[in-house]
């Protein structure tokens, strides 16, 4: 499996990649904190209640919360074997909006 593959293109094969798939969840949730974080600053700059304090306290917290939901499911996910485990991680966590 590689980056550039989708879920259905790995059923029939063996050799998905672990390493690719921790990379998919946390890119695909690193895209998810960038819109919602967007999507709250401009509606903060709307009401004129954003500055560079805000901005930063907001990026702080939405790094965070990234970290802290995926930091230790993308660890394991590197340890794990079962071509149907990281398959259904995939299902769960990769979405392709």
């Amino acid at each position: 499996m590689t980056d550039g593959q989708s879920l259905a293109e790995t059923e029939d094969r063996p050799d998905i990649d672990r390493d690719v798939v921790a990379s998919r969840i946390a890119a695909q949730a690193t895209a998810s904190r960038d819109r919602e974080l967007e999507r709250a600053l401009a509606r903060l700059d709307a009401m004129g209640e954003l500055d560079d304090e805000r901005r930063r306290v907001l990026e702080d917290m939405a790094d965070s919360l990234t970290d802290r939901v995926l930091g230790e499911p993308c660890s394991t996910l590197t340890t794990i074997d079962d071509p149907g485990l990281l398959r259904a991680a995939l299902a769960i966590f990769d979405s392709e909006e």
